[in-house]
């Protein structure tokens, strides 16, 4: 099966869903509503975020936090954070807001930004450690925001439930793209166990001479075969980032997650040079102390993986076919083999916006969607879209997997129910903000102020649901889609025949885009 539209299916008992999906941005939803019995459902494969979790990376960071010839080394410039852990995206100041040992880590939760490519026959991943100092004694040394990354190279299996092979992966260190296979490496089931080195330079303290071993070079980690001391930490993937409160007591002792982050975050912000956080394309900026750090997209392994490894890797031609083919590459922008919108389905901007549009698609059970948009006016919403017509009572289930940070703390993400495309329209939904407010809200006349029936703290992922069983409208919060607490009171409001149901987001800042994923997109109608 091919996967260049997008794996997922519609169900309707009765009535069929008309009109062509992936609609351009502004377009009018043609198709008529479904009723009479329909299920939207995920498709049996495994999402790209399952691979990504699959392979992600076992990382054993080094960290210091001694000091060498008056120079003391913090330990929070050891540890893999956003580029924005700060609470802006502001990259000039990212080494000053860094905490001093033992100071307060709350802000510096771990995470790797991920990207995925596929052909007919690889999946391609990479993952990304992003580092907000890269200090040493010597001052040509040092840098401001520091970028390492992996890619893997992943043959795929028999059937869409299968999360493929290992067949090499690359590490940057320092610049050098090395290349290796899994006789280079050790795993921890089926994560690949890499070795990133602390800060620092030549001039070691005790050993003097510690060529190659700090910077933040990645490697593949060989127990005892690093230089190390009584410090560390291992990072495991997991749903959500967490502190390393502590570091010592021996190395590698203690063991964190880390989130995985899709590298849409920075992927649009490529061209915003104002150190916001780039100063050219895909340089970070800096202040007071030197850039040099580069973001994955500034080389041809990330947007052309394929090309990449066949050439530098021939050998793995003679494993079995090799396909040259992107079914899914969002980082070719001439043209871009990015999966559509599902059947039924169209993207529309409602409201005003000043930004291009970004990404809305589905594929492989993941929607992403990139949402712009600020509302000055209750009377009047400014949001992205994804949504297809449904009739008859509703229920929409999603889990959120993400919505970007400090873009706008009202930056949100949600399900929605709407009477028609209108700003002004009547409409309900649950959602999430970039803030962690889960918020029901809903306009139950025309043209008058939104209202937020309730509000509760939670963070992503979380999962949301909207039911309408005639005119009422019932919102629900969860965070494993199993238990479902109730937000607020139902609330009635009148929508006669079809309405537009779907997903929503807004960055609530017209100048940018919040990007948001959701997975587990279920609605069901009868």
């Amino acid at each position: 099966m091919r996967y260049g539209v997008v794996s997922l299916f519609l169900l309707a008992v009765g009535a069929s869903c008309g009109g062509g999906g992936g609609g351009q941005n502004g377009d009018t939803v043609s198709a008529p509503a479904v009723s009479g019995g329909f299920e939207f459902a995920p498709a049996p494969v495994l999402s790209q975020r399952q691979i990504l979790l699959h392979w992600a990376p076992q990382v054993y960071q080094d960290t210091r936090n001694d000091t060498v010839l008056g120079h003391t080394y913090h330990e929070s410039g050891d540890m893999i954070v956003r580029v924005d852990y700060d609470g802006d995206w502001y990259a000039g100041n990212n080494w000053d807001n860094l905490p001093l040992n033992g100071g307060d880590y709350s802000t510096l939760a771990a995470c790797a930004y991920t990207s995925f490519v596929e052909t007919e026959t690889h999946f391609f991943l990479g993952y990304g450690y992003f580092h907000a100092a890269d200090d040493a004694v010597i001052p040509m040394d040092r840098h401001e925001n520091d970028y390492e990354d992996v890619f893997l190279c992943i043959r795929k299996g028999a059937d869409e439930t299968d999360p493929g092979s290992f067949e090499a992966i690359v590490m940057n260190h320092h610049g050098d793209r090395n290349l290796y296979t899994a006789s280079d490496l050790t795993f921890t089931g089926s994560h690949p166990r890499i070795f990133i080195s602390s800060n620092g330079d030549v001039i070691g303290g005790a050993n003097l001479l510690n060529f190659g071993e700090h910077g933040h070079g990645i490697e593949p980690y060989v127990p005892g075969n690093h230089k190390v001391g009584e410090d560390g930490v291992v990072y495991n993937a997991g749903e959500t980032g967490e502190v390393p409160w502590v570091t010592g007591g021996g190395a590698f002792t203690h063991h964190y997650d880390y989130e995985l982050i899709d590298i849409a975050e920075l992927w649009n912000r490529r061209y915003i040079y104002d150190n916001n956080p780039f100063k050219a394309f895909a340089t970070f900026g800096a202040e007071g102390e030197d850039a040099g750090a580069h973001a994955p997209f500034y080389h041809s392994l990330f947007d052309n993986p394929a090309l990449y490894f066949s050439e530098n890797a021939p050998f793995l031609l003679s494993g079995g076919s090799w396909s040259m083919t992107y079914l899914h590459n969002p980082y070719q922008e001439d043209p871009a083999p990015v999966a559509s919108l599902p059947e039924g389905w169209d993207r529309t901007a409602i409201g005003p916006s000043t930004v291009s549009s970004g990404e809305g698609y589905a594929y492989r059970n993941i929607f992403t969607l990139d949402g712009s948009g600020e509302s000055t006016d209750a009377t009047r919403d400014a949001v992205e879209f994804l949504s297809l017509p449904v009739a008859g009572d509703i229920e929409i289930t999603a889990r959120i997997c993400r919505v970007q940070k400090n873009i706008s703390s009202g930056a949100f993400a949600g399900i929605m129910v709407r009477s028609s495309l209108d700003p002004e329209a009547t409409f309900s939904s649950i959602g999430i903000t970039a803030d962690g407010t889960v918020s029901f809200r809903y306009r139950t006349l025309e043209g008058t102020p939104l209202v937020s029936g309730s509000e509760s703290t939670l963070s992503t992922p979380v999962w949301v649901k909207l039911v309408r069983k005639g005119n009422l409208f019932s919102a629900y919060s969860s965070l494993d889609g199993t238990t479902w607490s109730q937000e607020g009171n139902g609330v009635e409001i009148s929508m006669a025949g079809s309405t537009f149901t779907g997903l929503a987001a807004t960055s609530q800042n017209r100048d940018f885009l919040s990007a948001a994923t959701f997975e587990q997109v279920r609605i069901t109608s009868n």
